[in-house]
């Protein structure tokens, strides 16, 4: 085992967090976002580990308890995006690097899983540093995926700009996130996608 994967396993452990990243994807990509995360806060002050939390929570709750395959059927994509939302600020923001996330899915046995539905939405979604926040828009337009995690990154960053007192000074940001997530969605067609599951779902449910 490679000392940061032990170190992933042993942090988990000594926080009492029930994380065993051996046991599937979303699992390891839980350790790795709560281990990458430690040391840093929100601007709210509080840890920064719950937004990727919080991400995986409101992709979870997007699916309704349906079945991904209804959802990929709808053009909403699954396979990949839980991972995705917990790791999506993990190579921009700490010092645990993209490729080093693949070598640890790698070592878990997650390697196929990683190339398929990880790697190049992961890549889209790291900002890359002096680029332009429309050209980093525009990039993530050429993914599904990618484009979904982002929306829900903004939609949770939205909920902590407005939570506090530094609302009049993020207000063009929550403009900007609010643009941009309408933007990425037009180019997924997510609306029409979420239409149709939605509609799907309500059939689904016992009367």
């Amino acid at each position: 085992m490679s000392q940061l994967l032990e170190d992933i396993r042993t942090y988990c452990r000594q926080i009492n967090e029930k994380i065993d990243i051996a046991s599937d994807e979303q699992s390891l990509a839980k350790g790795i976002a709560r281990y990458a995360h430690r040391n840093q806060k929100r601007e709210n002050g509080e840890p920064y580990w719950l937004h990727p939390y919080r991400c995986a929570e409101t992709f979870r709750s997007l699916l309704r308890g349906q079945d991904p395959a209804v959802a990929e059927s709808c053009g909403i994509p699954v396979k990949g995006v839980e991972c995705l939302c917990l790791l999506h600020d993990v190579a921009e923001d700490t010092p645990i690097t993209a490729s080093q996330i693949k070598s640890l899915f790698a070592e878990a046995g997650y390697l196929d899983y990683f190339l398929a539905f990880i790697e190049t939405p992961l890549d889209l979604l790291t900002h890359r540093k002096g680029e332009r926040y429309q050209e980093y828009i525009d990039r993530l337009k050429g993914d599904p995926r990618a484009s979904l995690v982002k929306i829900i990154d903004m939609h949770n960053n939205l909920l902590v700009l407005t939570s506090g007192r530094r609302l009049d000074y993020f207000q063009s940001k929550m403009n900007d996130y609010l643009s941009f997530s309408f933007a990425l969605s037009k180019a997924q067609g997510f609306h029409l996608a979420f239409a149709s599951f939605n509609e799907k779902a309500e059939r689904s449910l016992p009367r």
